[in-house]
């Protein structure tokens, strides 16, 4: 999926559902859009990929330990296995959103 479609995709939807949010979103997107002069009337996302190498298990298991934490930061849950759409449920035995194959 490309940047170009979910940022079409997520325009969409914000548009056409009920959120609350709605004028603000589009605010700050139109606000990222005028900043650029690829003549876009909305940006969501950051320019820039910047791939990493995860090249051992121990790398691996530090980015998932960072995703796990993102909610926990966010103050959104105590502990990563309470945000019910973590893997860190499934890590710790209980059922999550998602089936997946463990890396561990």
């Amino acid at each position: 999926m490309s940047e170009k479609y979910t940022n079409k995709k997520l325009i969409y939807l914000i548009n056409e559902v009920n959120e609350s949010r709605r004028e603000w979103l589009l605010k700050k997107f139109e606000f990222a859009a005028g900043r650029i002069k690829r003549g876009v009337n909305y940006k969501v996302w950051k320019d820039g990929f910047h791939p990493v190498n995860l090249s051992d298990s121990k790398m691996v298991m530090q980015k998932l330990d960072y995703i796990h934490h993102n909610p926990v930061e966010e103050r959104i849950v105590d502990e990563p296995a309470e945000y019910v759409y973590s893997s860190a449920r499934d890590y710790e035995g209980r059922p999550g959103q998602i089936a997946l194959k463990m890396l561990v």
